[in-house]
């Protein structure tokens, strides 16, 4: 996959979000609500740009297809000359690093039957692999935009990742080197 840029220019019409769990109808309501699809999945925001701020994972039963939609918005929203950004979050990220604490146990379940295996972390592992087409798709992601004069991520940058002057490029290349890497030392 084709990797992000780092920063775009001001769009007009801009729609901004978070946080969308797995929670498959409140997502597809938003988006009409907002007409950035029709009833259809179709993109209707023109050259709009919809930018979701992390975690569309977790919590919710449907996370597959909330990431699906966004992966077919992305490619509809480029043929109309607008653009989808999916920025990760914390809890995107701890998904591929297989910290399944807050995963939907029908998913793990699922990982169980599919790869025929009984220990959770093993079976969701299978899951989050790399021959998986969605976890290529979000290990290409950013975690960090700015578009305009505006940054967009999830959650919020510590003093110390400020301080240490990483620009938005170098942020976002360090994040996919170690996506799939838990890095706190417990």
């Amino acid at each position: 996959y084709e990797i992000p840029k780092g920063t775009y220019e001001q769009n007009e019409k801009l729609f901004v979000t978070s946080d969308i769990e797995g929670n498959f109808n409140a997502f597809y309501s938003m988006l009409i609500g907002n007409n950035i699809i029709d009833k259809d999945f179709n993109w209707t925001f023109d050259k709009g740009h919809l930018v979701v701020c992390g975690d569309m994972f977790d919590r919710g039963n449907d996370v597959v297809p909330c990431l699906w939609l966004l992966y077919s918005l992305e490619k509809k929203a480029e043929l109309s000359g607008g653009k989808v950004h999916f920025l990760l979050g914390n809890h995107d990220v701890m998904n591929l690093q297989l910290d399944i604490r807050y995963v939907e146990q029908k998913y793990l379940q699922l990982a169980k039957i599919l790869f025929e295996e009984r220990e959770d972390k093993l079976a969701y592992q299978n899951l989050m692999s790399a021959n998986n087409e969605l976890i290529k798709w979000i290990s290409s992601k950013n975690s960090v935009e700015k578009i305009g004069n505006s940054l967009f991520l999830h959650g919020g940058i510590s003093p110390e990742l400020v301080d240490a002057l990483f620009s938005i490029d170098e942020i976002n290349e360090t994040v996919r080197e170690h996506i799939h890497e838990n890095l706190i030392k417990n």
